[in-house]
């Protein structure tokens, strides 16, 4: 999975993102398509 994701991607996914962002401590962009929408970052609990 990439490191860039839009809402729509993060939520099909969310349980693979969480595991995903702990198992290799790389945070996840959530990117929105609309511009002027701001980002989000989804970092493991380490991190």
């Amino acid at each position: 999975m990439n490191n860039i994701v839009t809402p729509t991607q993060g939520r099909k996914e969310f349980f693979k993102l969480i595991k995903q962002v702990n198992e290799h401590k790389k945070p996840i962009i959530v990117k929105p398509i609309k511009n002027g929408e701001k980002s989000a970052v989804v970092i493991g609990e380490d991190d």
